[in-house]
């Protein structure tokens, strides 16, 4: 048994719950590996629905998650209330999250409180090369739909453009990856090492783009860039005043493109008065006036692509 594995098992045997589920995190995102999984009970569902359904426990300590899981556990007993998933977010465990079922006889003491301390020093992230923290931090302030990679594909950061399109905020806090997400890692994974710069169609996306693949450095790392229709709404929308509806969003690119109202019109089977109404209320969020500050606006949302100057330095 791995020793994550078994710290594991020693919190979901203090607890006294029926199943424990650990989800590691990798860069923000929840899901990207597989879950860990201890104890007996059903075979879990959608990972989804266990995480949307399990009531959430905050704390910052382990000892404050403790008492407040056994105080949890009391009052659900005392009332005679279901047993449910509850969902802890591990203190210092870079995001890491664990899913819980209780079990009958929950038996939350102080040595809860040491089980989940240690089972969060087994998910902390190690220290990290200056090089790379400067890496990570021009990635936070980039303005693309972007991500740096190690050599196996995994996530080191990702933009907070590129974290709002997969289903986060731009705030860094970790989220669950949709099914259609993870087809996006897949695909990365599969794609690497990269021997070169190479572009190929973006999968897992709801709009047709290119991802570029540039290997920084020593090859060590990879920065992962979407460009396209697909990043230039994504764009559209974080610059708007307003939410912009994806008929909005279809209208502007189109014109951005060169195509005329009559054929903007064919394409989605309105006419050509309804497009101009969606492209007044775009020019509207954006503050633009009319077609010409579109286009403009949109020539302006892909810069050329950044040197990632501490990285490239060690080449």
């Amino acid at each position: 048994m791995s020793v994550l594995r078994e710290q594991l098992e020693n919190v979901r045997r203090h607890l006294g719950a029926r199943t424990a589920w650990l989800l590691p995190c990798t860069a923000g995102l929840l899901g990207l590996e597989a879950p860990i999984r201890c104890g007996g009970g059903a075979e879990p569902g959608p990972l989804a629905e266990l995480f949307g359904d399990a009531m959430p426990v905050p704390g910052r300590t382990g000892g404050e998650l403790a008492q407040r899981l056994a105080t949890l556990c009391g009052e659900r007993r005392r009332t005679g209330a279901r047993r449910m998933m509850l969902r802890v977010a591990l203190p210092e465990a870079a995001g890491a999250h664990l899913l819980l079922e209780r079990g009958d006889l929950p038996t939350a003491t102080a040595a809860l409180a040491l089980a989940l301390d240690a089972l969060a020093a087994c998910l902390r992230a190690p220290p990290i090369a200056a090089e790379t923290m400067e890496a990570i931090h021009f990635l936070a302030r980039d303005g693309r739909l972007a991500a740096l990679l190690d050599r196996n594909g995994a996530p080191v950061a990702i933009s907070p453009l590129l974290r709002k399109v997969l289903g986060g905020d731009r705030a860094g806090r970790p989220f669950l990856l949709s099914e259609q997400r993870l087809a996006f890692f897949a695909q990365l994974r599969k794609r690497l090492p990269a021997t070169g710069d190479t572009a190929c169609e973006a999968e897992g996306f709801d709009l047709p783009g290119t991802l570029h693949l540039q290997p920084l450095g020593d090859g060590a790392y990879v920065l992962a860039v979407v460009q396209g229709e697909i990043a230039n709404a994504a764009m559209l929308r974080s610059l708007s005043d307003g939410d912009v509806t994806p008929r909005e969003l279809t209208c502007g690119l189109r014109l951005a493109e060169g195509m005329s109202y009559r054929e903007i019109a064919e394409d989605l089977g309105v006419s050509p008065d309804t497009v101009k109404l969606h492209l007044r209320a775009l020019y509207q969020k954006l503050g633009v006036d009319g077609r010409d500050g579109l286009v403009a606006r949109v020539a302006g949302l892909a810069p050329p692509p950044p040197l990632v100057r501490a990285i490239t330095r060690r080449a």
